[in-house]
């Protein structure tokens, strides 16, 4: 355009005045994870540093990391995000909107895969095994809250009894903004049992979850002063789990050893600095 004059304020360049409105999917960005056709996982945690042993209590196999995302070979998508702007002609009276949204196709979280007692391989014989369909996050220019939603489904191992068969049970992890949140169960009734036969609940190995029912606003400071802020869902499901290490003073687990684990983070934030 030959016509335009773009200006700086606070050392960032400024979209000029007239320029004409842009809208979805005019300015679009998009984003992938892809598989990389190998053995290995697509992304793994392992707190097992040389020398470091891991807690008996929990039974982690050494030779497994605790988070495993696996590899589904080929070239498919694990991942994938987008964000757009819908800008209205300067003058309008119309706000900026932001969008952005998160998709796993195929990237469940396999939370302490490799457990000797479970029996159902499908998911790398993990304790329990994130499954996200999707989370999206929009906010404007012009409005101090913002509208968020996430959508999946959280498998956890369980046996009810010492001589039943073991499965994973579905939990939904479902919640639109301004809807109750679904509670997750207890974390001392979903059980499994060891090889002597005694029942451990989910607590053993995890001390805290929730799932996310707000939207975090973080202080307005754009470049024009017109920014009302950035939103964040904090993730569908947070959890923290019991230390996984032993420290080497006590030879008692080491609560510094923890992992916490949030999924289906999203943050939005729209700005009008024309």
């Amino acid at each position: 355009t030959s016509n335009v004059t773009a200006t700086v304020a606070g050392a960032q360049p400024r979209l000029p005045s007239n320029v004409e409105p842009v809208t979805t999917p005019g300015q679009t960005v998009t984003s992938a994870v892809m598989a990389n056709g190998s053995g290995c996982g697509a992304f793994a945690l392992s707190n097992a540093l040389a020398g470091a042993t891991l807690v008996p209590a929990l039974g982690l196999p050494a030779s497994m990391p605790q988070v495993l995302i696996p590899n589904v070979g080929g070239n498919a998508t694990l991942l994938s995000a987008a964000a757009s702007v819908d800008t209205p002609l300067l003058g309008s009276g119309k706000p900026v909107i932001a969008q952005v949204s998160v998709s796993y196709p195929s990237a469940p979280i396999e939370l302490f895969p490799g457990m000797s007692f479970v029996t159902d391989t499908s998911y790398d014989r993990a304790l329990a095994v994130i499954n996200l369909t999707g989370a999206t996050i929009s906010c404007s220019s012009n409005a101090s809250n913002a509208t968020a939603s996430y959508a999946g489904t959280l498998l956890l191992w369980e046996q009810a009894t010492a001589t039943s068969a073991g499965q994973y049970v579905s939990v939904s992890l479902a919640w639109t903004s301004g809807s109750a949140t679904p509670a997750l169960p207890s974390l001392t009734t979903v059980v499994t049992y060891s090889a002597i036969g005694s029942a451990i609940p989910l607590s053993n190995w995890i001390q805290s979850w929730q799932m996310n029912n707000i939207v975090e606003q973080a202080p307005a400071g754009g470049v024009s002063g017109s920014s009302v802020g950035t939103h964040t869902v904090p993730g569908a499901l947070s959890l923290d789990t019991q230390p996984t290490l032993l420290a080497t003073a006590t030879n008692q687990p080491d609560p510094t050893t923890d992992l916490l684990l949030s999924a289906g983070r999203v943050t939005c934030a729209a700005e009008d600095a024309r």
